[in-house]
């Protein structure tokens, strides 16, 4: 494995590392806003909903950026 498919490889690792605690901490601070401070469920369905399009809205931005 030469240097370019090395830096490729760790480039796509750490970006599935990153993406995967983004997911982590969304359902984590969603799990925990329904059971631990006990919002309903339709407040915890417009957090995830906002979260989750800003989310999506920073990977778009992210995409077209690369």
């Amino acid at each position: 494995m030469n240097y370019t498919e090395r830096t490729r490889f760790v480039d796509r690792f750490c970006g599935a590392i990153v993406m995967g605690l983004i997911v982590e901490v969304f359902y984590g601070l969603a799990d925990s806003a329904y059971t631990v401070f006990n919002y309903n469920l339709n407040t915890v369905s417009n957090i995830i909903y906002s979260i989750g399009g800003i989310v999506l809205l920073v990977s778009l931005f992210i995409l077209i950026k690369a």
